[in-house]
């Protein structure tokens, strides 16, 4: 094998890498969307929001984060596992931080 068919098939080879790395990251999109859960301006820590059958826990700023997709979706607030409020939801293609307000 010469030099200039070997430098044929690696160039070969790094395109069709960068095609594959490529499709895997198209076809893994990320769709973590981040809620900040308030009352009256102050957030709430260690509640939990259930959207479906996901539920997360808010941090001490009061944020939780799910993987969603685009869609309208209800979320149920829970303070110490009882629910208090039901909230609406519309999640847009591109924005990742929500603010949910009781």
């Amino acid at each position: 094998m010469n030099k200039r068919s070997l430098n044929t098939k690696l160039i070969v080879l790094a395109v069709l890498a960068v095609f594959v790395l490529t499709a895997s990251l198209a076809l893994a999109k990320d769709n973590k969307v981040k809620l900040t859960l308030s009352w009256k301006g102050i957030p709430l820590p260690a509640c939990t929001l259930k959207i479906d059958n996901k539920k997360a826990n808010t941090d001490i700023t009061g944020t939780a984060e799910f993987n969603l997709d685009p869609g309208k979706y209800k979320v149920e607030v829970l303070i110490g596992g009882a629910k208090v409020a039901t909230k609406n939801l519309n999640i847009k293609e591109g924005k990742a931080i929500y603010k949910v307000k009781l």
